[in-house]
């Protein structure tokens, strides 16, 4: 285990006689649990949306279909800022161990659950713990590995987020199909169980940094105002973006006020952290580094662009008659890709010190395959869309974990910093797929019915309501009226790959913002200024 008896922290040299850093063996035993929880995490949403169907039915629920979604990402994406506070107070260890038992007990509250209040109520307590999952996993990996060599760790962190896409679907459509949706929140306590003994019994990371003049005990040094401040302004936005252009309209009075609501909330939220100075849950001093700035930008950006792939590809390939575990395999090209692309640019960040440029031009390859996919036609050959994929995947796999290192290099001279500096970029990548999933429903729900009308006009009104509702449908249609409903399909899915194409674009511009900066030569002059601290000062006579 790590001994680490120096209370300074920095970015060691490995031969250190006091280095904190995980070696060998242990460091790949510890990375493989927390990597299992990450895999939860994002596993846990796409294997739901599969199965929610199923979930609904069982329950007598439609009506609640939005809901186990909106409970899970609102508790998420609502409190990480404040995961990332509570991680610069309390032990970093303790605080993963907890989140994962949080999760583990939102799991089995799903698992039993006998209600539609109750399902969503344990989706609201796994979201809590998946924030905490998320956040420290994120600041644990700067506790035990060097500056220099995190990048290969955190290209794994891609991978694995590709990796859930795929196999989202296809569990998700196992386990409803040849067993019980409940599997799909079972599975999560055996394997999260795994994940949390490998850290307990493995790793030791040396706790936070105290003021030793500091006497208020660390619950009450919490942000709490702040807390609720965020989650009410975070859910009075998510709400109407679920519900816009499905529940309700984008013109209905509650859309609007509890838009309304959500950016008074936010104004509260920054005049109250401001008052809050150093003691707050995003120190306003983060927003004067350009390289957050540009972090969080390109975190908003490149999340949407993932995000956007990632859900309605699949949906291309059911409109095409395939099931759902047909389409998840169908978008495997993507998923290796972005994998193999991810673990060559870790590679090479580690070894030549460099990101700055991966993250300024891979998002151009994301850009053309979006485009690419903005051309897709009914009757598109196989072997160019798997040629989309894999562009599209380069482009992704390329950048993804790299803006997280480009802040965490920013702040390797103040790691009690870095909790709240990754919070703060992650959020803005969980709320740029949130708007980026919401934004791209409404397109597609309105270009679909246009086309429609244009390719499908003598589809029967009862068939053009199922179709509307659901993709399965689609199959079940005569010859000549799926045709031409899939050509409807592939129409209406075209604005959405150029959103993917903009939003690329924009977040290669947004690296203009993120610092150039080598991660060797940084980590050495840190190296060389902690051991001129530490050294012994000579006497003057």
């Amino acid at each position: 285990m790590v001994d680490s008896k120096s209370r300074e922290r920095t970015d060691a040299p490995p031969d250190c006689p006091e280095d904190r850093y995980l070696r060998g063996v242990q460091l790949f035993q510890v990375y493989c649990g927390l990597l299992i929880t990450v895999l939860l995490i994002t596993l846990d949403q796409t294997i739901v949306a599969t199965a929610l169907p199923q979930i609904v039915s069982h329950f007598n629920a439609l009506s609640d279909v939005t809901w186990p979604v909106t409970a899970y990402f609102l508790t998420q994406g609502g409190l990480i800022l404040f995961a990332g506070q509570v991680l610069s107070l309390f032990p970093k260890k303790k605080v993963y161990l907890s989140s994962t038992l949080l999760f583990e007990i939102g799991s089995l509250m799903c698992g039993i659950a006998n209600s539609m209040p109750l399902f969503i109520a344990g989706r609201a307590v796994a979201g809590c713990g998946a924030a905490g999952i998320q956040m420290s996993v994120a600041t644990l990996t700067p506790e035990i590995t060097p500056l220099d060599k995190r990048p290969v760790l955190y290209a794994t962190f891609g991978g694995v987020l590709g990796l859930s896409a795929v196999l989202g679907p296809l569990l998700g459509g196992a386990f409803t199909d040849r067993a019980s949706w409940r599997w799909c929140f079972w599975i999560n306590l055996p394997c999260g169980a795994v994940g949390a003994a490998v850290v307990f019994f493995l790793l030791n990371v040396k706790p936070p940094i105290r003021n030793e003049n500091e006497r208020t005990p660390r619950w009450m040094r919490l942000d709490w105002a702040g807390a609720i401040l965020m989650l009410g302004s975070f859910a009075c936005f998510l709400l109407p973006l679920q519900w816009g252009g499905n529940v309700r309209a984008w013109n209905d009075p509650v859309v609007i006020a509890l838009f309304a609501v959500s950016i008074v909330l936010l104004f509260g939220f920054f005049a109250w952290e401001r008052f809050m100075g150093p003691k707050s849950m995003v120190p306003l001093r983060l927003l004067t580094r350009r390289t957050q700035i540009g972090g969080a930008i390109y975190g908003f950006l490149g999340y949407l662009a993932m995000l956007l792939v990632t859900y309605y590809l699949p949906l291309w390939y059911q409109a095409r008659g395939k099931s759902a575990i047909q389409s998840g395999l169908g978008i495997l090209p993507y998923l290796i890709s972005l994998v193999v692309a991810a673990g060559v640019a870790g590679g090479a960040v580690t070894k030549f010190g460099n990101y700055w440029w991966f993250l300024l031009l891979c998002p151009f390859t994301t850009a053309i395959a979006g485009g690419l996919f903005f051309t897709l036609r009914g009757d598109t050959p196989a072997a160019h869309l798997i040629g989309y994929q894999i562009l599209y995947g380069v482009g992704i796999g390329t950048t993804f974990q790299n803006v997280l290192l480009a802040v965490q290099v920013d702040f390797a001279d103040n790691e009690i910093m870095i909790p709240q500096a990754t919070a703060f970029v992650s959020f803005t990548q969980i709320l740029g797929g949130i708007v980026g999933i919401a934004v791209a429903g409404s397109m597609f729900a309105n270009n679909f019915r246009h086309h429609l009308d244009i390719y499908a006009p003598d589809l029967p009104s009862s068939a053009r309501e199922a179709v509307l509702q659901s993709v399965t449908v689609i199959k079940s249609l005569p010859t000549v009226l799926r045709t031409q409903v899939v050509e409807a399909y592939a129409r209406g899915l075209g604005p959405i790959f150029l959103l993917s194409v903009a939003a690329a674009i924009l977040s290669s511009v947004s690296t203009l913002l993120i610092a150039n900066v080598n991660i060797h030569e940084r980590a050495k002059t840190i190296s060389q200024s902690a051991e001129a601290e530490s050294s012994p000062r000579t006497q003057v006579p």
